[in-house]
């Protein structure tokens, strides 16, 4: 709490779980994976679970009936169907402006990160490739910039490091996104150089 660590009991905040079957585990691994990440592939999945291709092929055949594949070229990519029906009830994209930490899901996710951070682009999240990612900006599901943050005990300063010019719909977004990581940290917070 505060700039202190707590403790919780494991029971509380993780009751125990009842125990599956190989069969039903593979499937709510996968299920549960293209819920969160897709539109996936297959090998993002193996690449992200270190699941068997055995094991991978196996679950998605136990979860097809809740997925929805789409085809690019060659690739299958795999969707929960819910999700798919979701964003087809969605009149248009969404203009809003994320700001991620490092080492956010929307990268690690995937083995092939190209439909979300351009190959130009990549090496500027990791610097040094080093394995240390950068926090992000994400502006209609691409990635176009990094930001870096400043915390006093009064505020929150965020720096947006752009890969391009940001729109002013864009910037107006990204303050949002500002005001919304202040109340998190319970902090009043601040767009600076943007």
């Amino acid at each position: 709490r505060g700039t202190q660590q707590a403790l919780v009991l494991l029971d509380e905040w993780a009751p125990q779980q009842e125990e599956h079957g190989q069969d039903e585990a593979l499937r709510q691994l996968v299920s549960r994976y293209f819920i969160g990440h897709g539109p996936a592939t297959l090998k993002d999945l193996i690449w992200w679970s270190k699941v068997t291709v055995a094991q991978a092929t196996r679950g998605l055949e136990l979860a097809r009936e809740e997925l929805t594949e789409l085809t690019m070229g060659a690739i299958s990519y795999w969707i929960a169907t819910s999700a798919l029906e979701s964003i087809a009830a969605t009149d248009k994209p969404s203009t809003e402006v994320h700001l991620l930490p490092g080492f956010d899901e929307y990268l690690l996710g995937y083995q092939d990160r190209s439909l979300a951070v351009t190959a130009e682009h990549a090496p500027l999240i990791v610097p040094g490739n080093n394995g240390i990612f950068l926090p992000l900006i994400v502006s209609g599901g691409q990635v176009v910039g990094t930001w870096r943050r400043k915390t006093t005990p009064a505020q929150v300063l965020v720096t947006p490091i752009p890969f391009r010019p940001l729109l002013k719909r864009e910037v107006l977004s990204l303050d949002r996104s500002t005001q919304r990581f202040g109340y998190f940290l319970d902090l009043p917070a601040r767009l600076v150089n943007a």
